[in-house]
């Protein structure tokens, strides 16, 4: 989730209530789709894709962890991004269950878990770069991986309105070896990405969340199907997948993974001092972290609301319920955060606790959009 303004965030949502239409399950929107148009080939827009993201020694990859959007970008076409300051691109802290770095290579979800890096664009054409997490799951065509819906789209009057563009999945991310401004570090595509990198062939996001990209009536939910350039390996056969579930009941005692990146919108961030010096801690975006608690039942809409010391970049990671030796079954992606003295509205961009969207009948229907997929080259 970006930083966003509360009162904007506010509005929106006052607005969206009064208009939102009461719906069944509804069939989701394709945000983008990558295939073969005249004389380009599919493969030639793959490879095009993976190009953006990975010349200059992986510069749109390195700066796309050094950016954070702002509101304020939106009033000047020229300033896409703030620079993170080196100082705030730290990671340090007391871990414990409410946020701790995942040891590398443990379990099924240290390689089915990764970092998704987005291109998003505007309606006035400007673009700019972001993160979030997402996780490879069981499905039909062996291609499929889930995320947010506002890492694919976003419109929150008065901040940002912007739809992804394209996109590329890392699963395993390895991020330590990206340091910028530092030439001596290693910055191939095998020192980030040891099942190398994907590209999002097609994007989908629920009704909901298209009707209404700002939180409003939730439904914060996105499916994804990937390739590799001039591979015909499917992820799941490389890489593995995590079990998924629907409709499942609430306040299930959960996981949470996810790449937190953002000091900024961190509610333990020392910045803030929000929380004792015991609790404060900081994140890089470099690394997979992991969080655990009981789950509970949101204030608003079917959400999973669990005690989690995580920030922005964590968006779109699995909710995992009955986790045992590294794996789980996926019941939700990270949406937004949760502050108890704040519950409603001006409470969501910050606070102690991670809100998860639940997984039900509508994101069931977004999830089998891009299972169905045929897969081809």
């Amino acid at each position: 989730m970006k930083r966003l303004a509360g009162a904007a965030l506010a509005a929106a949502v006052t607005a969206g209530l009064l208009t939102a239409p009461a719906h069944a399950a509804s069939a989701p929107t394709r945000v983008f789709h990558v295939e073969t148009e005249g004389a380009v080939t599919k493969q030639a827009k793959m490879q095009s894709v993976l190009n953006y993201w990975t010349e200059g020694q992986l510069k749109r990859i390195d700066e796309a962890m050094y950016f954070d959007h702002t509101v304020a970008d939106t009033n000047d076409p020229e300033l896409q991004h703030n620079l993170i300051p080196a100082a705030e691109m730290t990671q340090g802290g007391p871990w414990d269950d409410k946020g701790e770095p995942w040891p590398e290579g443990q379990g099924q979800v240290s390689q089915t878990v990764g970092k998704l890096f987005v291109k998003m664009k505007r309606p006035n054409g400007t673009t700019y770069n972001s993160t979030c997490s997402a996780n490879i799951v069981t499905s039909g065509n062996k291609s499929t991986v889930m995320t947010a819906g506002h890492c694919l789209r976003l419109n929150v009057p008065g901040a940002e309105n912007a739809t992804a563009e394209n996109a590329i999945f890392i699963p395993a991310f390895k991020g330590d070896v990206l340091r910028q401004g530092d030439p001596t570090s290693p910055k191939s595509v095998a020192d980030i990405a040891p099942h190398g990198i994907w590209v999002v062939t097609q994007a989908f996001i629920t009704w909901g969340w298209n009707f209404s990209p700002n939180w409003v009536i939730g439904h914060d939910v996105g499916s994804l199907v990937v390739q590799r350039p001039g591979d015909t390996q499917l992820i799941e056969d490389a890489v593995g997948a995590t079990a998924i579930t629907f409709t499942r009941p609430q306040n299930a005692y959960v996981h949470v993974f996810g790449y937190p990146s953002s000091n900024q919108r961190n509610w333990y961030a020392p910045a803030l001092n929000k929380v004792s010096p015991s609790e404060q801690r900081t994140y890089d975006g470099r690394r997979l972290f992991h969080a655990e608690g009981q789950g509970t039942t949101g204030s608003l809409y079917v959400d999973t609301k669990v005690p989690a010391a995580l920030s922005p970049g964590t968006s779109g990671g699995p909710l995992f319920y009955q986790f045992s030796n590294g794996t789980g079954v996926q019941m939700g992606v990270a949406s937004r955060f949760d502050d108890p003295a704040n519950p409603f509205i001006g409470g969501w961009s910050l606070g102690p606790n991670l809100v998860g969207n639940h997984l039900g009948d509508e994101e069931r229907l977004t999830y089998e959009a891009a299972a169905a997929v045929t897969i081809t080259q």
